[in-house]
């Protein structure tokens, strides 16, 4: 069997809303399970899909992140 992907039903897909709710819904709790000094940062100027990141937003963030790891052990909170 063969799979062919439609590009335009694709990118339809990858930029839609429910898409991205669903993304910000994922990132808000790596965020939140991650603790102080993270953030959401939302990239919707994205060409071929959105895109979202969990990044550190302090020195706090910065340290923890550095010294734990802790984005690493705050995946598991967006499955």
């Amino acid at each position: 069997m063969r799979v062919k992907i439609n590009p335009r039903g694709a990118r339809a897909l990858l930029t839609s809303e429910a898409v991205a709710a669903h993304l910000d819904e994922r990132a808000e709790r790596i965020a939140a399970a991650a603790g102080e000094g993270f953030a959401v940062r939302q990239r919707p100027d994205r060409v071929r899909r959105y895109a979202v990141q969990v990044r550190t937003s302090d020195e706090e963030g910065r340290t923890r992140q550095a010294e734990s790891n802790i984005l690493t052990t705050a995946l598991d909170a967006g499955r």
